[in-house]
């Protein structure tokens, strides 16, 4: 980008479009980092908020995308650890230097042109409705296998610190269900209270319901 030609108006512009799709995609990339998200998300609203909030509480032992052997125990969202966030932190960081090295024009392994016909504006993808990708048929301003080999870098530097999630139904892990929705809740209770009051022969019995000690009549004379 510092290397392409662009009125100020249109790299203002495209610097924003840039900034809103970077923080985008780190909501995802952070929430590779929960356990709830690495043990799976299928099933009705109920199972999978359930299996969420329970593993980001109880944690999960995770492998990474490295393929190293050694493998670490996960919490999540209001349950990570200083050392949880510190590993998310770490692939958050290394996106954004890859975001600013393009922008400023530092060199790196895979380096594309600009291609004029992406839109300027932040991308109008909503998750929460669309359950596939868009396609956006566009010109490409290099060969595809320089896409192929920019992606490749770009994602190995980023995802390979990144725990393997649970896609596979076979085998998995323990679900779990919460309650979701309206619900009536319904309790009981029995308060039992008294007092007793009697004059036997020229005495009286006082009830000590009023002290602050537990209940035991006492047998005051009077004469």
């Amino acid at each position: 980008m510092a290397n392409e030609q662009f009125a100020p108006e249109e790299r203002a512009a495209l610097t924003r479009a840039m900034l809103f799709d970077e923080a985008f995609a780190l909501h995802f990339l952070e929430d590779v980092f929960a356990a709830g998200h690495v043990a799976g998300t299928w099933g009705g609203t109920a199972q999978r908020k359930g299996t969420h909030d329970f593993y980001n509480e109880a944690g999960l032992e995770v492998f990474l995308w490295k393929g190293s052997s050694e493998s670490m125990v996960l919490m999540g969202d209001a349950h990570m650890r200083p050392e949880d966030a510190e590993r998310a932190s770490a692939s958050v960081r290394t996106s954004l230097e890859q975001l600013l090295d393009a922008a400023v024009g530092k060199s790196r392994a895979a380096n594309l042109p600009h291609t004029p016909a992406v839109p300027g504006g932040p991308d109008p993808f909503d998750v929460c409705k669309n359950n596939n990708l868009v396609e956006r048929p566009q010109p490409l301003s290099a060969e595809p296998e320089a896409y192929r080999d920019a992606y490749a870098t770009d994602l190995r530097e980023v995802l390979l610190p990144t725990p393997v999630p649970d896609w596979s139904r076979a085998g998995a892990m323990p679900r779990f269900r919460s309650e979701v929705g309206p619900f009536v809740g319904m309790s009981g209770m029995i308060d039992a209270r008294g007092s007793m009051a009697a004059l036997p022969c020229r005495g009286e019995v006082v009830s000590s319901a009023a002290s602050r000690s537990p209940p035991r009549p006492a047998l005051v004379w009077t004469g």
